[in-house]
C-alpha cells in the first residue's frame, strides 16, 4: 500500500524527489531557449519531474528571461508545479502512530479516531473487547495504519453500496396519516360545496319573502365552514411539504457531504479492488446486477467510490479521467460517451422525486414517471465510468485514471481590496470568482465611517464566514437548482429574488495601514440571485469604528470563508470484476447514417 502512495503522489507532481543541484537546474531552463525542438521537450519533461525544487527558478526564468520560448516555457511550467504541489498538499496524509501489544480493539480504534479527526464505526460490542496487536513501525498514512487495523481484528472498510432507486417512495407514517386526512378533507368540501348551493338557493327564496337577513346568516354559516375546511386543507398541504422538504434535504445531505464517519465490518469474502492516493482511498464496488438491464450490451459499467479520510471535507466527484482499460483477454476498451440519463440524480421525495439531469435541468417527476426506474444515481462519493466492450470479459485487468473531487477548504481570505485611505471605491477578485467591491465614506464626526461592501459569487463554490440569517447552498446548476436552506430543501426556478440578511460579520475584517483592525458593525444586509447564473450578490452596510486612539483610516477590508477545491486523485485498479449491460442497442445507434 505505502509503494502505491508513494507512485501516486510522484504522480501528482514530482513533490517529494530529492532536491536537485542548482546547476543542474540552470542547465535545464537555459535549454528550455535551445534552437532544437527535441532539446527543449526534454528539458521541460526534467523540469516537470524535478516538481517543487526547480519552481523558484522557474518563476524567475519566467520573469527576467530575454527568450521569449525560454520565458513561455517556464511559466507554463512554474504554474503546473504550482498547480500539483498545491495538489499535493490539499490530499496529503495524516500520519499516524499506534503502537498497541494486546490491547482492546476499542482503545486502538479510539486512538485512531483521535488522531484522524473522525469517528471509525464499529458497533459490535463483544468483538470491541477482542485483544489485538498493531505496531505500525512509526508514523504512516491513515488508511496504512486502518488496514494494519482491521487486518489484525479481521475486519473491513464498508462499502457503500450503489442505490437502486425504485419506482414508489416509502412514506412515513405521518405522511400517510396526513395523505388520509387530506382525503377527507376533500370529500367533505365537495360536500360542502353541494350545501352551499342549496344555502344560495334557499337564501334566494328567503330574499324574496323579504327576509334577508336570515338569508344573509345562512350564507355566511355555509361560506365560514367551507374557509375552515380550505384552511385546514392549506394547513394539510403545508405540513406535507415540510415532509417532503426534510426527506430532499436529508436525501441531499446523505449524498452531498462526508460524513467524517468510515463504518467497520466483519470480513465478508474477497475485497472489492481498491487502491489509496494521499488520503483518499478509491474501490471498485459491484454495479447493482438489477440496474443492467438499462446499460446497453456493449457497455461495462463500473462504479468507483471515493472514500476520503474522516478529516477531509469531501463535497462531490466532478469527473473521472480513464487513461487506461484493458479486460483480461488483453483488449483495450473505450470509454463511452456521456449519457444524460445515467449521470443524473435522483433525490426522492414523497409521491415521487426531484430529477437533476446531466445539464442542470431541474424536474419534479411523479412516481408513476418511468424515469424512477431502477438505475444507479451517482453520489458525492460515487461516479460511473462506462467502457465499450465487444466481448464478454470476466473482470478488467486494469483500469487506470484519475479522479477529479471537489473538497471543502478551512476558513481562509476569500477576496480583499486594499487602498481603501488613497480612494474611496476600490475593487478586486479573489479565488473562485469572488468580486468585491468596497466604498467608504467618513462620517461628519470624523471617527467613524459607512462602508458598502458588495460580494458577488456563487454559493456553490464559496461559503462566506458567518452567516446565520442567509444559510443556503444551492447544490445544482442550469435551468433549474436545488437549494437547501437550513433545513429545508426547496426546488427553485431561475425566478430573481432577494433575501434579507441578519447582524452578522459576512467573514468581513478591516484594517488600517498598519494592521489594526477596526470593529465593524453590520447594519443591513440585502441578497439577490443573479437571473442567468448560480451567483449571488450580497450587499452589506457597515459601520466602521476604530478598535483604539490613534488609529489610521481604514486601508483593508478582507472576506473569509470557505471554498470548493478541486483535487486530482489517480487510481490504478487491478482485477475488477465486469459485467456488461443486457438491454439491445436501438437501431439508430448501431445503424449506419443515411440508412
Amino acid at each position: 500500500m505505502r509503494a502505491l502512495l508513494t507512485a501516486s503522489l510522484l504522480f501528482l507532481g514530482g513533490a517529494f524527489a530529492a532536491d536537485p543541484a542548482p546547476e543542474t537546474v540552470t542547465k535545464l531552463i537555459a535549454q528550455l531557449g535551445s534552437p532544437n525542438y527535441q532539446a527543449r521537450e526534454a528539458a521541460s519533461r526534467a523540469l516537470a519531474a524535478l516538481g517543487g525544487p526547480a519552481l523558484p527558478a522557474l518563476r524567475k526564468a519566467a520573469a527576467t528571461s530575454p527568450d521569449a520560448e525560454a520565458a513561455r516555457r517556464a511559466a507554463d511550467l512554474a504554474a503546473a508545479i504550482a498547480r500539483r504541489l498545491d495538489n499535493d498538499k490539499a490530499i496529503a496524509p495524516t500520519l499516524v502512530e499506534l503502537n498497541f501489544e494486546d490491547v482492546a480493539l476499542a482503545s486502538v480504534l479510539a486512538e485512531l479516531q483521535k488522531k484522524s479527526g473522525g469517528r471509525v464505526a464499529f458497533n459490535d460490542l463483544d468483538a470491541l473487547g477482542a485483544k489485538v496487536t498493531v505496531k505500525t513501525g512509526g508514523k504512516v498514512p491513515f488508511w496504512e495504519a486502518l488496514a494494519k487495523v482491521t487486518a489484525a481484528a479481521g475486519l473491513e472498510v464498508v462499502p457503500t453500496a450503489a442505490p437502486v432507486l425504485s419506482a414508489t417512495t416509502a412514506r412515513s407514517r405521518e405522511a400517510q396519516v396526513l395523505a388520509q386526512r387530506q382525503a377527507a378533507i376533500a370529500a367533505a368540501l365537495v360536500a360542502q360545496q353541494i350545501r352551499l348551493k342549496a344555502a344560495h338557493a334557499e337564501a334566494a327564496k328567503n330574499a324574496e319573502k323579504g327576509d334577508k337577513k336570515k338569508a344573509v346568516e345562512l350564507l355566511q354559516k355555509q361560506v365560514q365552514q367551507q374557509v375552515q375546511l380550505v384552511r385546514a386543507q392549506l394547513e394539510l398541504q403545508n405540513r406535507r411539504l415540510e415532509l417532503d422538504r426534510a426527506a430532499l434535504s436529508k436525501s441531499l445531505a446523505a449524498t452531498s457531504v462526508n460524513s467524517r464517519v468510515i463504518a467497520l465490518r466483519p470480513k465478508s469474502g474477497k475485497p472489492n479492488p481498491s487502491c489509496v492516493s494521499g488520503a483518499v482511498r478509491i474501490e471498485a464496488i459491484p454495479y447493482p446486477a438489477a440496474a443492467l438491464a438499462t446499460v446497453p450490451r456493449d457497455t461495462i459499467p463500473v462504479v468507483l467510490h471515493a472514500s476520503p479520510e474522516p478529516r477531509l471535507t469531501w463535497e462531490r466527484i466532478e469527473s473521472v479521467r480513464v487513461t487506461k482499460a484493458a479486460d483480461d483477454a488483453g483488449r483495450e476498451l473505450a470509454v463511452a460517451a456521456d449519457d444524460e440519463t445515467l449521470s443524473a440524480r435522483v433525490f426522492p421525495v414523497q409521491g415521487g422525486a426531484v430529477i437533476v439531469g446531466g445539464n442542470g435541468v431541474v424536474n419534479l417527476v411523479p412516481s408513476r414517471d418511468p424515469r424512477l426506474s431502477s438505475g444507479f444515481a451517482p453520489s458525492a462519493t460515487q461516479a460511473l465510468v462506462r467502457l465499450k466492450t465487444t466481448g464478454a470479459p470476466g473482470s478488467l485487468k486494469v483500469l487506470e485514471g484519475v479522479v477529479r473531487g471537489v473538497i471543502r477548504t478551512g476558513s481562509e481570505e476569500l477576496a480583499a481590496v486594499a487602498g481603501l485611505d488613497k480612494k474611496p471605491t476600490v475593487s478586486a477578485f479573489g479565488v473562485n470568482g469572488v468580486a468585491l467591491t468596497v466604498t467608504l465614506t467618513e462620517r461628519p464626526e470624523g471617527e467613524s465611517y459607512d462602508v458598502e461592501a458588495v460580494l458577488r459569487y456563487d454559493p456553490a463554490e464559496v461559503q462566506v464566514a458567518g452567516q446565520p440569517q442567509i444559510e443556503e447552498q444551492i447544490l445544482n446548476r442550469g435551468r433549474g437548482r436545488v437549494i437547501v436552506r437550513g433545513r429545508a430543501a426547496v426546488v427553485r426556478l431561475p425566478v430573481p429574488g432577494t433575501a434579507p440578511g441578519g447582524a452578522n460579520a459576512f467573514g468581513m475584517t478591516m484594517t488600517d495601514a498598519s494592521g489594526k483592525p477596526y470593529t465593524l458593525t453590520v447594519v443591513s444586509s440585502r441578497r439577490s440571485h443573479d437571473r442567468t447564473s448560480s451567483e449571488v450578490t450580497d450587499r452589506v452596510m457597515l459601520l466602521a469604528r476604530p478598535a483604539g486612539a490613534g488609529q489610521g483610516a481604514p486601508a483593508k477590508l478582507s472576506v473569509a470563508g470557505t471554498r470548493a477545491k478541486v483535487v486530482a486523485v489517480p487510481f490504478q485498479l487491478t482485477d475488477v470484476p465486469a459485467a456488461a449491460g443486457t438491454a439491445e442497442v436501438p437501431d439508430e445507434v448501431t445503424k449506419p447514417a443515411g440508412r
